[in-house]
C-alpha cells in the first residue's frame, strides 16, 4: 500500500508539518525517518499520512496558499485509533499535553487518514500544472 504526506516549506525551504506550529511542529528531511516530538510521541500523539492520493491532493489543495510539497511516504507503526485534540491547533503551544487530547472516532477523520510513528519521505509527487512552491 501507499501513503501520502503534504509537508509545509518555510523560507529556507525546509519541510514541516503542514498543520501543527509551536513545539509540536515535526521537521521532515527526505529519505530519512522522522517521528513526533517527544512530548506528544509520548503521550501517544504521532504522525499523520494519508492512504489515498486524491485525499492527499485535497487537502493540500485546502491550504494553498502556503508553500508545500506532496510526498510518497514509507511509513512504520500504524496506529490501530487516531487521537485529536480538544481545542483550536493554535493552543498547542500555549497548553499542557496533560489531558489535552481525547480519543476520536476514526469515522470523524477521513477514512484514508492514518497515524503512524514513524515517517520517511521517499518521493516527491509533481503534477502537471499544479504547484504549491
Amino acid at each position: 500500500m501507499k501513503y501520502y504526506k503534504v509537508v509545509s516549506i518555510n523560507a529556507n525551504d525546509e519541510l514541516y508539518s503542514m498543520i501543527i506550529k509551536g513545539e509540536g511542529r515535526v521537521q521532515y528531511f527526505e529519505q530519512q525517518w522522522v517521528r513526533a516530538q517527544d512530548n506528544f510521541y509520548n503521550s501517544g500523539y504521532h504522525l499523520l499520512v494519508f492512504s489515498n492520493l486524491h485525499e492527499a491532493k485535497a487537502f493540500q489543495d485546502t491550504y494553498r496558499y502556503r508553500k508545500s510539497k506532496l510526498y510518497e511516504a514509507e511509513i512504520f507503526g500504524i496506529m490501530d485509533h487516531l487521537k485529536v485534540k480538544k481545542y483550536e491547533i493554535e493552543e498547542l503551544k500555549y497548553s499542557a499535553l496533560r489531558n489535552f487530547y481525547i480519543l476520536k472516532p476514526p469515522s470523524e477523520w477521513s477514512q484514508n487518514t492514518v497515524m503512524v510513528k514513524q515517517i520517511k519521505l521517499t518521493k516527491e509527487i509533481q503534477e502537471e500544472g499544479i504547484s504549491y512552491v
